[in-house]
């Protein structure tokens, strides 16, 4: 539906068909998130944001491997202060709503 919208939306279901090829294939995840258009959707309408949980968050910058990966403290390891809320579920709906007119208006 997403491709017929606009040739963003051809390349938004392109890419998004690599990563789940990807994660199905060689990671043998069921499926795959969408960490940067869910954040920008509940910028957007915060209702977005089904269910979050505060949780600690930092980004990796000294490691050669893991540099700038988002680093995520799920089960409060580190004791550090909780400074971020992570979105755990998204309402599908309104964030499909949202998508649509984002690739829509180019």
């Amino acid at each position: 539906e997403l491709r017929s919208l606009s040739s963003l939306g051809e390349f938004c279901v392109s890419i998004q068909a690599y990563l789940r090829r990807f994660g199905v294939e060689k990671l043998g995840l069921p499926g795959f998130d969408l960490p940067d258009p869910i954040a920008m959707a509940v910028a957007l309408d915060p209702s977005v944001a089904v269910v979050t949980k505060r949780l600690h968050v930092e980004i990796e910058v000294h490691s050669e491997l893991t540099r700038g990966a988002t680093v995520v403290d799920h089960m409060g390891i580190t004791g550090k202060e909780p400074n971020a809320d992570v979105v755990l579920q998204a309402a599908r709906q309104r964030f499909l709503e949202i998508l649509h007119a984002a690739v829509n208006s180019t």
